[in-house]
């Protein structure tokens, strides 16, 4: 650490935080009332139950994943300092368990409402993640989501979102294919022909701090419209076909 005329540079801070490595680099200024600080580095195999918990929300997550940050912020309070954050922060993890939100039993359950079947009974109540991506952009404290990208067996969804750091409230909106290794799940989640090329879209919104997990949707409508879309074209292209094979029949004979 190096104190120079009032601005102080702390090359390193090391040590175990949340389970995971702490390595960061943080810059002080105090020659002013209101302080400025930068700060870069990143915590690795940090892990998500026990972030989470000390946001007060427990039991929502199993893992563990990689922090990396380049911010700065300036102020008079700690507030100020949260408020006024600016800069990047990105999160990598494989091999995670959502606890709170079911995404493939939110697909199931639209996929029943479209085909028309009975509601799929046994649907799992949390979310296999195999890959997880996440960057958000600060400005004063408000964080914009720029990407988000998961993977769960038959699912895979990008998207983006905000985040405000005084509330802890976010919300964010997810498109993203599906295919029938969501049967894993159950056999009568059967994703046909009809589905190819559909985008699922899906809307969420939630609090960091709050037991009740994530709150989410599935856009039924868009979904059903684009399969009629898609069966409309296919009836078109069907009798296109036809009239065509007609005139060249006609045409060369048979």
């Amino acid at each position: 650490m190096v104190v120079r005329d009032g601005v102080t540079d702390i090359d390193y801070v090391r040590g175990v935080l949340h389970e995971g490595q702490l390595d960061t680099r943080i810059t002080l200024n105090a020659r002013r009332p209101i302080v400025e600080a930068d700060i870069e580095g990143g915590l690795k195999g940090v892990n998500m139950d026990s972030l989470l918990a000390s946001m007060g929300n427990t039991d929502a997550a199993t893992g563990r994943i990689e922090l990396a940050w380049d911010l700065d912020t300036e102020g008079a309070s700690s507030n100020d300092l949260l408020t006024g954050l600016n800069g990047d922060l990105s999160a990598e993890g494989q091999d995670l368990v959502f606890n709170k939100i079911a995404v493939q039993g939110l697909i199931c359950t639209a996929v029943a409402t479209v085909n028309k079947i009975p509601p799929i009974a046994g649907l799992p109540t949390n979310t296999s993640i195999s890959e997880l991506r996440l960057a958000l952009d600060f400005d004063d404290g408000a964080g914009d989501i720029e990407t988000l990208r998961f993977a769960t067996p038959g699912v895979v969804m990008k998207g983006s979102g905000d985040i405000a750091l005084d509330t802890l409230d976010y919300r964010f909106r997810l498109e993203g294919q599906v295919n029938n290794d969501i049967m894993q799940v159950s056999p009568l989640c059967v994703i046909d022909q009809r589905y190819a090329g559909v985008d699922w879209p899906v809307d969420c919104q939630g609090n960091l701090s709050s037991e009740a997990g994530t709150a989410c949707q599935i856009d039924i409508a868009s979904v059903a419209e684009q399969i009629l879309k898609n069966e409309a074209q296919q009836q078109l292209q069907d009798v296109i076909e036809e009239k065509a094979g007609a005139f060249m029949k006609k045409l060369f004979g048979d």
